[in-house]
């Protein structure tokens, strides 16, 4: 499970509605994985094929000198690591 950028909802109320502690329900939309790949983005009848980058891990390691950063990998996706 991958954390997902953050979220935001803007909800309108009057300060009446504030002072009498109105509840709001908001829909938040989820990620459900697809039937026909179950989330692995191979196509029927194949095998999901690990990134030549980062080896499906999502994240790379750039060194320059004594510095050293971890990002994510580009041609990888948060939501896809195949």
């Amino acid at each position: 499970m991958f954390r997902g950028a953050d979220l935001r909802y803007n909800l309108e109320l009057s300060l009446e509605e504030v002072a009498r502690g109105t509840e709001a329900k908001i829909r938040i939309p989820t990620l459900e994985a697809c039937a026909t790949c179950h989330g692995s983005g191979a196509k029927p009848g194949t095998q999901p094929k690990p990134c030549t980058t980062c080896g499906g891990r999502g994240e790379v390691r750039v060194s320059q000198g004594f510095f050293s950063i971890q990002q994510t990998c580009p041609p990888v996706t948060a939501a896809a690591r195949w």
